[in-house]
């Protein structure tokens, strides 16, 4: 999903996905009030606050939950992710042939798809079409692991862009792990150069819609990595980093990071009616540290996604 009706993007932040559809997020260890929901760190001139519902829970619940709580824990997986700008990307090797490609990892949709090597629009010359030898492209002729399904697949993202292709399965290696039978949507027309790592909920996949003639829902990759035993939870964190920093964006697959983050863990519910990682939003405001006070910028509650695909508020 590109946009909602509110956008947070994870900007230098750590998340972490529930597969009890809850989030868990750094809360300020400065913080006295249970209430109050910062995650900003007051040191410098300001920052943006936002406060929307939380649940308590314990240190103990909280571990339940998340099953593994380090880095260094058997049953996680960790994947480097780097900086693009404007988007972040991770590297995946697909097929019998380990075609090697980067995709873009997204929170807020939930299919895994990639640029086939027969996509009409990666020529060179022309306002259309798309360098796409840039982040790679796959083709499914030369894997004798891919298996087509038959069924096409189409996407439309909220913004305009989109892409539409073949579902299949194949064999796929992540930071030297491999997950077999995932299902891979390859695209032989799209609106970008890169593919899609979506990692939302089943719920939230393109075949899922209801609109679809036969809609059903299928194991997408952090589904696939718990069935097949390669993490202990279907839950991951993820570490953005900005420009200033190099190299240490991650997505890790089923634990936390504790280094990633200061204070302590509390929980955010996802809205109960969504298919999509949509929390309810109750105010915006900045604080000036100058006077340590807080200028409302937005009042009243609604739901915002936190989409890791952005990087801007709206």
């Amino acid at each position: 999903m590109r946009f909602s009706s509110s956008t947070l993007p994870f900007v230098s932040s750590t998340l972490l996905l529930l597969s009890s559809h809850s989030l868990a997020v750094p809360i300020d260890s400065t913080t006295t009030d249970n209430n109050d929901n910062s995650t900003s760190n007051t040191t410098g001139l300001g920052y943006v606050k936002f406060v929307g519902e939380r649940t308590k829970v314990s240190h103990s619940t909280m571990n339940t939950i998340v099953g593994k709580d380090s880095s260094s824990s058997s049953g996680s997986l960790d994947v480097s992710l780097q900086n693009e700008d404007f988007i972040y990307v991770m590297n995946v090797t697909i097929g019998s042939n380990k075609e090697q490609i980067q995709l873009q990892i997204d929170t807020g949709s939930s299919d895994f798809w990639v640029i086939g090597s027969n996509n009409t629009w990666c020529e060179t010359g022309g306002d259309s079409t798309h360098d796409c030898s840039i982040y790679g492209t796959f083709d499914a002729s030369k894997s004798t692991t891919w298996k087509d399904t038959g069924v096409d697949f189409s996407i439309v993202y909220q913004d305009g862009t989109g892409a539409n292709g073949t579902w299949g399965t194949d064999n796929v290696e992540i930071s030297g792990v491999d997950i077999s039978d995932v299902y891979i949507a390859v695209s032989d027309e799209a609106s970008e150069n890169f593919g899609v790592l979506g990692i939302g909920y089943r719920n939230d996949e393109s075949t899922a819609d209801a609109r679809n003639e036969n809609p059903f829902t299928y194991d997408n990759l952090p589904i696939s990595l718990k069935n097949q035993g390669l993490i202990s939870k279907n839950a991951y964190s993820i570490y953005l980093d900005d420009k200033t920093q190099t190299n240490t964006a991650n997505l890790l697959f089923g634990a936390i990071d504790h280094s990633k983050y200061y204070g302590r863990l509390g929980l955010i519910p996802i809205a109960s009616d969504s298919t999509e990682l949509d929390i309810i939003l109750n105010s915006v405001s900045l604080h000036d540290n100058s006077d340590q006070s807080d200028r409302a910028m937005a009042k009243g509650a609604q739901r915002a996604l936190l989409d890791s695909e952005l990087e801007i508020s709206h």
